[in-house]
């Protein structure tokens, strides 16, 4: 149970995330990163951005913070990349140009803002936020402008992920009394879960075309990742290991997923054909690499 709830809530007792003040996201700029694959890794005193080549060669770290940076996701157009970083005790999100100048802060309040997303046209941006009195999840405008709260239930909602057609927002969701993955509308309305057992599924990632949900599941035992069709049919094993395999993310096209890892002691990142499951390990560190995201992917 205890390595369930870390992974809810970013792990920070696994990793050793850090409370500490960011005075500086904006590094200067770290170049065009399309075609690569990043990651937040602890390799240095806090958690910060790295891309990697598709093969796991050329690490550069990109941000240089004084503080945690988390969850780099790059918008549709490839323009802008949306994150979370820690501003005395609080995580917030944070939005700058695709090559990392310009950095500009979102939201600004007293709770937790965190896990963004774009939407498919990149106006605006899902995040999970506890500003309602406990997690929930909110859309705003790619500005900050206009926040608002989409989800209303008893339960806490963790992780949301815009689909590729724009109607609907994926979450994990513990609303049943076990953490399943759900779905809601844009505007709040037709909320349904996608998964029910026991076991606890989240951490949903849309395939490019919004076909099928790739998510993390318990119901084995340990952490594995599983691919669902949309309506939430069709639910299928895709990994095999005595770890935990966490954070999935599309290949642009659509072919292939790249996860974070613990099976050999620490998380690295993996990659997979979904064709063939052949699986490639792309980084191997004593820290903690995680969050894997293909830029230009989902």
């Amino acid at each position: 149970m205890k390595r369930i709830l870390g992974a809810v809530v970013c792990t920070a007792v696994v990793c050793g995330i850090g409370v500490s003040a960011l005075a500086q996201v904006d590094t200067g700029g770290w170049g065009d990163v399309r075609g690569k694959i990043t990651f937040s890794s602890d390799r240095g005193e806090f958690f910060q951005l790295y891309a990697m080549d598709l093969d796991g060669s050329n690490v550069t770290q990109l941000t240089h913070a004084d503080g945690p940076v988390l969850q780099g996701k790059w918008s549709p157009d490839l323009t802008k990349v949306v994150y979370q970083a820690k501003v005395r005790g609080n995580w917030e999100v944070f939005v700058a140009d695709a090559d990392g100048r310009n950095a500009r802060r979102l939201t600004d309040n007293e709770s937790w803002d965190y896990h963004p997303s774009w939407s498919p046209d990149g106006k605006q941006i899902t995040f999970q936020s506890d500003r309602s009195g406990k997690s929930d999840i909110w859309v705003m405008n790619a500005d900050g402008s206009d926040p608002r709260q989409i989800t209303h239930g008893q339960g806490k909602c963790f992780h949301p992920v815009w689909s590729p057609k724009g109607d609907r927002i994926a979450f994990h969701c513990n609303c049943a009394g076990q953490f399943e993955i759900c779905t809601v509308s844009v505007d709040g309305d037709d909320p349904e879960c996608l998964t029910n057992n026991p076991a606890y599924d989240g951490w949903p990632a849309w395939s490019p075309g919004g076909e099928q949900v790739a998510f993390q599941s318990f119901r084995d035992g340990n952490g594995e990742i599983y691919v669902m069709n949309a309506d939430g049919s069709d639910q299928r094993k895709v990994t095999r290991s005595p770890g935990n395999e966490n954070h999935p993310n599309w290949s642009p096209d659509g072919r292939q997923l790249v996860y974070d890892s613990d099976r050999n002691g620490d998380y690295d990142i993996y990659v997979m054909d979904l064709a063939s499951h052949a699986e490639a390990r792309l980084t191997d560190s004593p820290s903690c690499d995680w969050y894997p995201f293909w830029v230009g992917g989902r």
